[in-house]
């Protein structure tokens, strides 16, 4: 009889197997080591043919970058310091909307009535509020609001480098372009094969087992539980010519921040690629969406206000055949809340005969999941429970959570899509919503 410890031992093998580069043959492991990272040696296949590293080689891994900027040119306010909302946003670590998380450098900060002129006096005559990079001048300023001043500061980047085994045996490492936060992977050079990506975040120093990814599957590989034939009113009526009305409903991300153009928004994303799938169909799609929002100020708002969010006359009263539901929001409301919402939003749909896709939300910045690192799975309640509510019911999900989570296994850090380090994706993250949206249509 195989005991309960095997059967363990044989599934997490066969995972770690599932998650090993199918072109590395044996060997090739990257550990931390002293200064960088240790790959082992092995042997893999480069161009059809056998590569071996004959033995260990250790790379030197440089700790997190950074950028200085000298005399800015800034016209400050008077004002108290208020996260990102009060006061200059200094422009050095503008993440899309709001300056990034974490990357103003503390203490850095220069003030001058002139290029070279006397330092003004940081608490005294000006404050930062560091988190957000956002600078105030005190009431009692020896500055004026109104005249020019010169800022000099420096601002932490990220940055993925890679290692790669070269058709000859050798292990190098190629350094990537530093970034505010959207950084990418450096491209594979012909001829070599690529082992590890290296994320080096803000204040990093030795590399640690979390930023090192291993690429061991393709994004045509990842596998979430977006699927077809759950929406079968809704097909129908697009297959037949019927008029069909879609909301799509959410928060600041369904707004579309941080996409560099409209037709970037996932939203718009997604109707492109319905109209190209369905040229001869008769869809409308709505926008119903606020900044900042969660599901429950929108079903309840008397108990939970919030300006506009009105869901029976920002959703139900647009008699949709459809309603797709993104909420990353709702990251920060109690269990009970999310389940008394979310089963509220059944009931209604189907007293309406409304059909829902309910869209898991992208990963956002750790400590807003629950999680302590960046190499994590899926730690949010809420997003579990949507889930298995969906599963339940017969709802369909398009599963941007688990596209998000397989970033990975791409070698890819989740968190260089996200524009502003915090919550809202780029342009590749948008796409991601699209894609797994459409994979709920036949």
């Amino acid at each position: 009889m195989i005991s309960v410890k095997y059967i363990i031992l044989l599934t997490l093998i066969s995972a770690a197997a599932m998650a090993k580069n199918p072109n590395i043959i044996g060997g090739l492991n990257v550990f931390p080591a002293e200064g960088g990272v240790k790959v082992t040696a092995g042997k893999c296949a480069i161009n059809g043919k056998v590569v071996t590293v004959p033995e260990d080689v250790v790379l030197p891994v440089k700790v997190g970058s950074r950028a200085v900027v000298c005399n800015e040119e800034v016209k400050v306010p008077v004002t108290k310091p208020n996260i990102f909302v009060a006061g200059y946003r200094i422009k050095g670590p503008y993440g899309g909307d709001i300056n990034a998380l974490g990357s103003y450098n503390p203490g850095s900060m220069v003030l001058r009535k002139s290029p070279y002129g006397k330092p003004l006096i940081e608490g005294k005559d000006f404050v930062m509020e560091e988190n957000y990079a956002m600078l105030c001048l005190t009431e009692d300023s020896s500055a004026s609001p109104d005249e020019t001043l010169y800022a000099s500061y420096s601002y932490k980047l990220v940055r993925i480098d890679s290692v790669f085994v070269t058709a000859d045996g050798k292990v190098v490492l190629k350094e990537g372009k530093p970034e505010v936060t959207l950084a990418n992977v450096p491209e594979c050079p012909p001829g070599t094969l690529r082992v590890a990506n290296i994320f080096r975040p803000y204040n990093c120093g030795k590399v640690t087992a979390d930023d090192i990814l291993l690429p061991s599957e393709t994004a045509a590989e990842a596998k979430t539980r977006s699927k077809k034939g759950l929406i079968p009113r809704t097909m129908a009526k697009i297959k037949s010519g019927e008029p069909v009305k879609i909301v799509c409903w959410g928060d600041s991300v369904t707004v579309g921040y941080c996409a560099t153009a409209p037709e970037k928004r996932y939203v718009d994303l997604f109707t492109s690629m319905l109209n190209e799938k369905y040229p001869r169909a008769n869809i409308e799609v709505i926008n119903e969406s606020y900044s900042g929002s969660t599901t429950a100020q929108w079903v309840f708002p008397d108990e939970f206000p919030k300006e506009t969010c009105d869901f029976e006359k920002r959703v139900i009263s647009h008699k949709p055949d459809l309603v797709t539901m993104e909420f990353v929001n709702d990251s920060g409301m109690s269990m009970d809340t999310v389940k008394r919402t979310y089963n509220r939003i059944l009931e209604r749909f189907r007293e309406e005969g409304i059909e829902w896709i309910i869209i898991t939300p992208h990963f956002i910045i750790p400590g807003w999941m629950g999680a302590d690192k960046y190499q994590c799975e899926e730690p949010r309640g809420f997003v579990h429970y949507a889930r298995k509510l969906a599963a339940e019911n017969n709802v369909a999900v398009a599963d941007a959570a688990e596209r998000w989570n397989h970033l990975k296994y791409e070698g890819i850090p989740f968190y260089t899509y996200l524009t502003n380090g915090i919550n809202h994706p780029d342009d590749r993250g948008h796409r991601l919503f699209a894609e797994e949206m459409i994979k709920c249509f036949d």
